[in-house]
């Protein structure tokens, strides 16, 4: 149970101090207070500091006294409860300096100078509240922790969709930019392993892997062998092959005429390439965007390309591509073996070169004229698998998914203990929506190996990266829609693997996005709620690149669910400096300075985002939080208003308002909205969720129950119970099925929830209310038990002891009611009796026994006013049928 720590003075702030347990304890949440400890030796001290530590909140109550210092310590016990509390979300409250306050209740001069240097380091570090009454204590503090409760639960849904909305978008990004870039890295590895080649093969790989032994020429030829083209064109360098062997293939006049069959503009350069470098200086020589080069064996041909920088504008990766611009493909090489046709070099080379440009049309007519040059039987060979991956990733590109599956199974089919083709068939999957085959198919390339028996083994692990970046894409989804099956280990554990090879990644691919696994690791520590783990990979990321704004708002979005308001607002102000414009920094910012009481300052950032984009849904939603911390009902309804105008199809908005009109008291309007939520065909991302739909319908039974609905309600929290069984979930059903008069069934209920939580307090003053007031099943004995275990655990609200005591009298004769002559209810007035429970008439002043329940809400006529021999004045009412006594006290004054 939510455990509140109530620190402050006690003989000065008695009164104030009950008023602020009755309201924790309508909250549902357990009171621990001081006045439950032992006397304050040594031993007494460590267990307030024990009980303060095992609390979940902390409220601070500061008047006019310092108070009580122990033995060997500087500080007061409530200086000292304050520090304990470091650790909690604190809210806290001071006394208005010019409310009338008993001098008896006011410190002396040094104790004074002890409070004031107390208040101000308080103040230093927190915002507080001002109070004056019992009243108004009580009310602030309700606020206060209803609202830190909302932020919580606020937070932890902008947490779950912060995972699809930003960081799952980064992961999906990460696989498609592996993906595309690992099918065109150099493929020196990628040399078949056929025993009719393998000669040709050692010669080739033993030429690739050693050191280069020949004599470089000049970079930049003198004459140039042609002209360089001109702007806007394409031309492609053909360079001498070097020779391995004296009798190896002659392939350039072949490669020449088939390029010409192929229109693509070529131009010969009569010397062979000793290196990557020196191709690229030539390239840039030339102006131009492709130059081939290679080695020839007596078994095969290696050919190898390199590709300009600027030889296509760069396109940045967009969600829904598999594409990357050549900027990004700096280079890319194709294997050939003895007896293969170079029109399939040709081909390859041409739908590779069309595919980096964008041209996936131009791709695809060359992928098709290349597969059906494939000798037969001979697929291993030429590495038609990569042909066939190609082709799915230019079919991706023209939308045409079935196609682009088909590819990567005929892929999966040439080589069927290699996993990267369903890595590639999972995320296309995945972005289609259909996730029950994107996780069979990531599942499948878990079960193969990454390396294909040493053919890829230098690309080995950027495949199983890939393919673990795409489980993580899984869960983390998962985690949007259904939070209760995520396998956070699993995901977990893939970034682990991923990270502790990040060297190895970066090394050899200085692109690996390093930077946003730790922002995904991050998140999904988050999520866990491990916001240690969570923060210290933010940091992580930061020592990487300390001027990402992005990374300083997730940093500060952890902290604030954290509860760490300082860190969270240093870090949001950073981003802020680095990015003046981007509206969701400033409604993080509003949203910290609303959780502080900072109302203005929270306004005034939701003002100015407002002007940079007034479209913004989301901040006409904060901002209306903001009001409605301010007790702003009428503006806080206009904007949210306003937020569902622009965006109707957000159920948050809709969500913020039902609870908005329930606040209010509204409850009619209230339910409205709550139907909408849950009828709506399909149900909306957010209502799916399990336990968000659970609250929805509690919510709305609750505003049944306060309509004394109570039939309607029961069938609420039933369907609340069935999504999420939890204590607070049967209690209430019990509440409602114990008012409707089913004390069988509220039994039950309230059985079930000492079976899940034994010391949940709530439900031993129901039970109390059950066996003391309840007609026709009082039982003294039971009554009695429950109060008893009632104030075991902290309860001490008289009513609750009156109320056992009341089932307990009803064999006592009642005392002689004498009429009174200054009644404050003359007869035959009308009372409109209080909510939210309904009021309990019983048949004798003091000790007789209830009979009749009045609706929460519904008006009573006073019959007449009595007064009995100890002072209390009785009124007998008469309500929705029913006739019996209420004490004065007990109804609204008028």
């Amino acid at each position: 149970m939510h455990r509140v720590f109530i620190s402050s003075t006690s003989k000065d702030l008695h009164t104030h101090r009950e008023a602020v347990r009755d309201a924790v304890l309508k909250l549902g949440m357990h009171p621990v207070m001081m006045e439950h400890f032992p006397a304050m030796d040594a031993d007494a001290i460590e267990a307030c500091r024990r009980k303060v530590l095992d609390c979940d909140e902390f409220v601070g109550i500061y008047a006019h006294r310092y108070g009580y210092t122990p033995t060997g310590y500087t500080q007061s016990i409530t200086e000292l409860e304050y520090e304990w509390a470091a650790h909690l979300p604190r809210h806290l409250f001071v006394v208005k300096p010019d409310y009338a306050w008993p001098a008896e209740f006011t410190d002396g001069p040094d104790e004074h100078a002890q409070l004031e240097a107390f208040k101000a380091r308080v103040g230093t570090g927190h915002v507080w509240s001002e109070f004056t009454t019992p009243d108004s204590l009580a009310a602030a503090v309700t606020q206060s922790l209803v609202h830190d409760a909302e932020r919580l639960s606020r937070e932890q849904s902008r947490q779950r969709r912060l995972f699809i909305g930003g960081i799952l978008t980064v992961a999906v990004l990460i696989v498609a930019t592996i993906a595309a870039i690992l099918l065109t890295k150099p493929d020196e590895e990628k040399i078949g392993t056929s025993q009719a080649n393998r000669e040709a093969t050692q010669l080739v790989e033993s030429t690739l892997n050693a050191e280069a032994t020949q004599t470089i020429i000049a970079l930049t030829p003198t004459p140039l062998e042609g002209q360089p083209a001109e702007k806007g064109e394409t031309l492609l360098l053909i360079a001498d092959f070097t020779r391995i062997d004296t009798d190896a293939t002659n392939i350039e006049p072949n490669l020449e005429r088939e390029f010409e069959d192929a229109g693509i503009h070529y131009l010969r350069i009569h010397h062979s390439i000793s290196s990557r470098e020196q191709a690229r200086e030539i390239l840039r020589t030339y102006n131009a965007a492709l130059i081939l080069w290679g080695e020839a064996a007596r078994g095969g041909v290696a050919v190898q390309f390199e590709a300009a920088e600027a030889a296509v504008a760069n396109s940045p990766l967009g969600f829904g591509q598999l594409s990357v611009s050549a900027a990004d493909v700096p280079s890319f090489d194709a294997f050939v073996f003895a007896g293969m046709d170079t029109r399939y070099i040709v081909e390859f080379t041409l739908g590779r070169i069309r595919w980096s440009a964008l041209d996936a049309e131009g791709a695809l007519d060359a992928y098709a004229r290349a597969e059906r040059l494939i000798p037969e039987g001979r697929e291993h060979d030429v590495h038609a698998e990569s042909l066939h991956l190609m082709q799915g990733m230019a079919f991706e590109d023209v939308g045409q998914s079935k196609e682009a599956i088909a590819e990567y199974q005929a892929a999966a089919e040439i080589v069927p203990e290699w996993g990267f083709p369903y890595v590639l068939m999972a995320v296309l999957y995945f972005k289609n929506d259909d996730l029950a085959s994107s996780r069979q198919a990531i599942e499948q390339a878990f079960e193969r190996t990454f390396d294909k028996e040493g053919v890829y083994a230098a690309n080995a692990v950027y495949f199983e990266a890939t393919a673990r970046i795409t489980r993580v894409t899984m869960e983390t989804f998962n985690a949007y829609v259904q939070p209760d099956a995520v396998d956070y280990a699993t995901a977990t554990t893939d970034l682990d693997w991923i990270i502790q090879r990040q060297a190895f990644l970066v090394e050899t691919y200085p692109m690996f996005p390093i930077v946003q696994l730790y922002l995904l690791r991050a998140a999904l520590h988050s999520a866990q709620g491990d916001y240690t783990a969570a923060l210290a990979d933010y940091d992580e990321a930061l020592a990487l690149e300390p001027t990402n704004a992005f990374t300083y708002y997730s940093r500060a979005l952890t902290a604030t669910i954290a509860g760490k308001y300082e860190a969270a607002l240093a870090d949001v102000n950073h981003a802020i400096e680095l990015n003046n414009t981007d509206t969701t920094f400033y409604d993080l910012r509003g949203q910290i300075l609303n959780y502080t009481g900072e109302y203005e300052a929270a306004l005034a950032d939701y003002g100015h985002a407002l002007e940079l984009d007034p479209t913004q849904a989301k901040l006409y939603s904060g901002r209306g939080s903001v009001y409605s911390s301010l007790e702003d009902y009428e503006a806080a309804l206009a904007d949210y208003n306003h937020a569902i105008e622009l965006d109707p199809a957000n159920a948050t908005f809709l969500r913020y308002r039902a609870d908005l009109y329930m606040d209010k008291g509204d409850y009619a309007a209230a339910i409205t909205d709550y139907n909408t939520l849950l009828s709506a065909d399909p149900l909306p991302a957010l209502i799916q969720v399990p336990a968000v739909r659970a609250e929805v319908y509690a919510n709305r039974g609750y505003c049944y129950l306060e309509q004394g609905q109570f039939a309607t309600a029961i069938e609420d929290y039933t369907a609340a119970i069935e999504l999420n069984p939890i204590p607070s979930n049967y209690l209430m059903r019990g509440n409602a099925a114990m008012f409707s008069g089913d004390v069988a069934s509220a039994q039950v209920d309230f059985a079930t929830v000492l079976e899940l939580e034994p010391d949940y307090l709530a439900v031993y003053i129901e039970l109390v209310y059950l066996y003391a007031l309840v007609p026709g099943n009082e039982n003294c004995e039971m009554a009695q038990l429950n109060l008893a275990k009632y104030q075991e655990l902290g309860g001490d609200d008289p009513d609750i002891a009156d109320w056992a005591q009341q089932g307990c009298l009803r064999s006592t004769p009642s005392p002689t009611p004498q009429p009174v002559t200054d009644a404050v209810f003359d007869d035959g007035t009308v009372i409109t009796l209080p909510s939210p429970r309904p009021t309990t008439l019983i048949s004798e002043p003091l000790v007789g026994m209830a009979v009749a329940f009045c609706t929460p809400g519904t008006e009573a006529t006073v019959l007449q006013t009595s007064q009995i021999a100890n002072g209390t004045r009785w009124v007998q009412l008469e309500c929705d049928g029913g006739t019996g006594w209420l004490e004065e006290d007990d109804l609204p004054m008028p």
